[in-house]
């Protein structure tokens, strides 16, 4: 979804209508519900994904934002902090930890 949401220029509308859902993981008792290093390197890509999306997924007319609104950018610090990183759309983020299994039974 993230990419037809840059293509057609709805990333930000769509982000705002989640808000709430994505401000979430700014609540420590949320944030306490990642309890693997996987899902929290998962939340991790994902927001880091949310906000280029955010920064870049806009009609080609619009400006781009010069700063993230707090209901993204702060749940992505929390993780990142948890992680010991930084919040940042890096190759961990994009690549190492931005895969999923075909058959979750079989072999890797």
């Amino acid at each position: 979804e993230i990419p037809m949401m840059c293509a057609d220029g709805s990333a930000r509308d769509v982000l705002h209508d989640h808000e709430a859902q994505l401000a979430a993981l700014d609540s420590e008792a949320n944030l306490a519900l990642l309890n693997s290093v996987d899902l929290l390197e998962r939340a991790h890509s994902l927001y880091g994904y949310l906000c280029s999306a955010f920064i870049n997924g806009v009609d080609a007319g619009a400006p781009r934002a010069k700063k993230l609104p707090r209901f993204i950018a702060r749940p992505w610090c929390n993780v990142a902090r948890l992680l010991g990183r930084r919040p940042a759309l890096d190759y961990a983020a994009c690549v190492l930890y931005n895969w999923d299994r075909v058959n979750r039974q079989g072999p890797i």
